[in-house]
């Protein structure tokens, strides 16, 4: 008994201390599956969910009824009346690029070439990623559903955790105004649960990994971007009496970028870094280039195409060219900066691009949200929506993006942050009933 006492008492100390947890190998993880159980076990893994409960779920909001949610849906709908839509309807295509990020803005570099020409003629602002160096799926929960994970506890993947059920967002929107919706990305579908989180989105088809050449389609150990821009003209090609909307999430830009590529095509040279560092640096930025690349042969091939058809395109987050502990360490290096809000704030910027063949595409004149985007598209599309995505108008004055980090003087009190708080929960965890409102 005392041997027992004594295994239980270390053990809860060493669960409890987060440089022993990683010695020992136990991955203290947000994420909610088979495989963190079994990584961890039953007891360990149960253990973190209970002590981490209250950061998993969202408190209901003050006053969240059927009667406020029709308030708030009743004053979004008279403040934005509905346009009639566009016919026929365009083509959507929404790309996430892994860590594009422009990188020719870091001081004393020299590229040798302008990896960023065939990105910056459609350039349309910048986006602030709720991440950085990873957690993607918190970006596309984003830019797919119109929601903030400003309102979600620190470091909780939304697709792990709160998709366990029909959600509404563009996906579904756009599937209920006659549109086929396809998410591609060229990876294990059950990463970040997106096997079944696509499907709770109403994706009518998901092409993962499984739908590439290990042959033909790899540049490094991933599908190239140009393989995957071949895919979505492929799919684009293909006769339909519907409208497509496709989701596209790049994979060749994922790092490491140590050894990737057999033969560089990019280099860097700068007297601020090692040869290390230049090579890490050279072989993401010639991701960046295929990436910015990729974009261009999308839309030269779609420029005289008959269909309408609009294109979106930004970068997930900032890349992490080195170690978790040296994440930051090139960007403050080279762009060293005193103000703390403005060295944080860069952390998280990343660009945005639009275009369309048949109208001119809106620029954002300050950094937004990626939730902003999908208010974008259904307004470009011209499709009917629902009012409560109307929200992001009224936000996007003063708080054109609501951030964990960035955010820190928001007044929680104002009405439309608490109208939002609410949207979200009512979508996410509550009674849904905003879909039956519209």
């Amino acid at each position: 008994f005392p041997l027992a006492v004594s295994l239980v008492l270390i053990n809860g100390l060493i669960i409890n201390i987060p440089g022993q947890v990683i010695k020992f190998w136990i991955a203290k993880s947000w994420y909610i599956g088979k495989v963190e159980m079994l990584a961890n076990g039953v007891f360990v893994q149960n253990y973190m969910y209970l002590k981490n409960y209250g950061k998993y779920v969202l408190g209901e909001p003050s006053g969240y009824s059927m009667e406020k949610m029709k308030e708030i849906n009743d004053r979004l709908s008279e403040e934005f009346p509905k346009k009639s839509s566009t016919n026929p309807k365009p083509n959507i295509v929404l790309i996430m690029c892994e860590s594009f990020w422009d990188p020719t803005v870091l001081n004393g570099v020299h590229f040798s070439e302008d990896i960023m020409k065939n990105f910056n003629k459609y350039k349309k602002g910048e986006i602030v990623s709720p991440a950085i160096g990873g957690g993607t799926s918190n970006v596309e929960f984003e830019a797919l559903t119109g929601l903030s994970t400003y309102f979600i506890g620190p470091g909780v993947l939304a697709y792990n955790v709160y998709f366990r059920r029909d959600t509404t967002g563009i996906v579904s929107v756009l599937k209920d105004n006659g549109y086929n919706t396809i998410a591609i990305h060229p990876y294990m579908a059950e990463m970040y649960n997106r096997d079944k989180v696509y499907k709770f989105l109403d994706f009518d088809e998901f092409i993962s990994l499984d739908g590439f050449n290990s042959a033909t389609d790899l540049k490094g150990p991933y599908v190239s971007d140009d393989r995957l821009m071949d895919k979505v003209l492929e799919i684009l090609s293909k006769e339909s009496d519907n409208p497509k909307f496709i989701w596209v999430l790049t994979m060749q830009n994922h790092d490491p970028y140590v050894d990737k590529y057999d033969k560089l095509e990019v280099s860097v040279t700068s007297d601020k870094l090692n040869d290390e560092e230049k090579s890490t640096l050279s072989t993401y930025a010639e991701g960046v280039r295929d990436g910015a690349n990729s974009l261009e042969k999308l839309i030269t091939q779609l420029e005289n195409s008959p269909t309408p058809t609009l294109v979106y395109f930004f970068g997930d987050h900032l890349p992490r060219m080195g170690s978790l502990e040296k994440m930051y360490e090139i960007y403050d290096r080279l762009n060293p900066e005193d103000d703390l809000d403005k060295r944080e704030f860069r952390y998280y910027v990343t660009p945005y691009a639009s275009w369309s063949n048949f109208k001119e595409t809106t620029s954002f004149h300050q950094p937004v949200s990626p939730a902003h985007i999908a208010l974008e598209i259904l307004k470009d599309s011209g499709v009917e929506y629902p009012s409560y995505f109307n929200i992001l108008d009224r936000l996007k004055k003063d708080h054109g993006f609501l951030h964990q980090i960035l955010s820190k003087d928001i007044d929680r009190e104002n009405q439309y942050i608490k109208d939002y708080e609410m949207i979200e929960y009512d979508l996410i965890l509550g009674n849904q009933y905003l879909k039956d409102l519209e």
